[in-house]
C-alpha cells in the first residue's frame, strides 16, 4: 500500500474518457481514481484532457495549447491514453461509403500512427512516465469490414506500445463477445445500426462498460507496479 503519498493521475482521450454513456461521476477515470484512492490509501488528483468526437490529431492539438502542460505530465504518476474509435469511424466511412479501396485502410492507419505516436512524444517530452495505452473494443462485430479495420487499428496501438515499452490495456479482448453487457443501446453488432456523425449510435460504453474499463486499467497498472494482491481488487465491491 502506498499510503499518503499523493497520486496524480491524467487522462487523455475522447468521448470515453470524457465518460459518455456512464452515471454521473462515474467516468471509468474517476472510477479509477476512487478505487486507487481507497486500495492505495491516499489522494488521486484526476486531470482529464478529453471531449466527445476528437480524433488523435484534436486531441494533439489540445496537447499542444494545453497551459501548465509541463507541471501536469511532469508530475503524472499514472496517464491513460483511450483514443482512436473516431478516427476508425471516419475511416470506415470513408472506405464503406466512398473508395470501397482496400488502399484506403493502409491510408488511414499510416494517418493514425502518425498523430498517435506525436501525441505520446509530446507527453514524453516533459516525463519518463510511461503512457497505459487502451486499444479499442469492436462495437459491430457481426461486420467482418469493421471487425478488420478495429483489429488493424489495435495492432497499430499494441506496435506502438511494444516499440515504447508502455503498458497495453487489451479492451477488445474484455468486451469480446459481452457486448450486449457493456455497451449502450447495443443490439446484434451490424453496421447498418451506424448513422454517420449521429450522436445515438451504439458506440459508447454504458456504466458497466466503464467499470470494466476502470477495472482493466486498474489490473494492468496493479501488474505492472509489481503490487500484491493483499485486497480484494474488485472494483465492483468498491
Amino acid at each position: 500500500m502506498r499510503g499518503g503519498i499523493p497520486i496524480y493521475y491524467t487522462a487523455l482521450g475522447d468521448s470515453i474518457t470524457a465518460g459518455v454513456g456512464a452515471a454521473p461521476g462515474k467516468s471509468f477515470p474517476q472510477l479509477l481514481s476512487s478505487h486507487m484512492s481507497t486500495y492505495l490509501n491516499t489522494t488521486v488528483n484526476l486531470f482529464r484532457v478529453s471531449r466527445k468526437g476528437w480524433q488523435t490529431p484534436n486531441l494533439y492539438f489540445a496537447l499542444r495549447h494545453l497551459p501548465n502542460k509541463r507541471k501536469i505530465f511532469s508530475q503524472s504518476n499514472l496517464i491513460t491514453l483511450c483514443i482512436g474509435g473516431n478516427d476508425l469511424a471516419l475511416g470506415f466511412f470513408k472506405y464503406r461509403y466512398f473508395t470501397k479501396d482496400p488502399s484506403t485502410l493502409d491510408e488511414i492507419l499510416a494517418e493514425f500512427l502518425q498523430s498517435y505516436t506525436a501525441i505520446i512524444r509530446l507527453v514524453q517530452h516533459y516525463t519518463q512516465t510511461p503512457l497505459y495505452l487502451l486499444n479499442l473494443y469492436n462495437p459491430y462485430p457481426s461486420d467482418p469490414i469493421a471487425t478488420h479495420f478495429v483489429i488493424s487499428y489495435n495492432q497499430v496501438i499494441a506496435t506502438t506500445a511494444s516499440h515504447f515499452s508502455f503498458p497495453l490495456v487489451n479492451l477488445f479482448t474484455k468486451f469480446s463477445h459481452h457486448e450486449a453487457d457493456y455497451i449502450h443501446g447495443y443490439k446484434d453488432g451490424h453496421t447498418h445500426q451506424m448513422i454517420p456523425f449521429l450522436r445515438s449510435n451504439p458506440i459508447h460504453p454504458n456504466p458497466k462498460g466503464h467499470y470494466v474499463i476502470a477495472k482493466e486499467v486498474w489490473q494492468t497498472y496493479r501488474n505492472k507496479d509489481g503490487m500484491t494482491k493483499q485486497t480484494n481488487c474488485d472494483l465492483y465491491s468498491s
